[in-house]
């Protein structure tokens, strides 16, 4: 999951070769259709910004079964992958989406959570 969140934040890049074109990353990380207010969607990425504070961090991700979600945060060049088994949880992506805002985007921003 890494890996391939590395390889889009590469702009389709591997160890110097271009193994995904440019092109096909930039139109299927770019919003496609509205999924939810504030939350797009490209070709199966989800396209969400979150909030640290009053500034608004974009994300691009994918998410799986049980809040397995890989984030990739293009301005701080990094991608999180949260691996969970709670499956057949209520509420397990958003417990994902809250490890990601409450734990590492603060420490990526350099930022004290409020």
């Amino acid at each position: 999951m890494l890996k391939l969140g590395q390889l889009y934040l590469n702009g389709g890049k591997w160890e110097g070769r271009q193994v995904i074109s440019r092109d096909w990353i930039k139109r299927s990380i770019a919003p496609h259709a509205n999924a939810r207010e504030d939350i797009d969607y490209g070709y199966l990425w989800w396209l969400q910004p979150f909030k640290l504070g009053e500034r608004k961090v974009p994300t691009f991700g994918m998410s799986g079964m049980g809040g397995n979600k890989v984030f990739v945060l293009p301005e701080q060049d990094a991608v999180v992958v949260i691996t969970t088994t709670n499956f057949q949880m209520r509420g397990a992506h958003p417990n994902s989406d809250k490890l990601l805002t409450t734990h590492v985007l603060p420490v990526l921003m350099q930022e004290t959570p409020r």
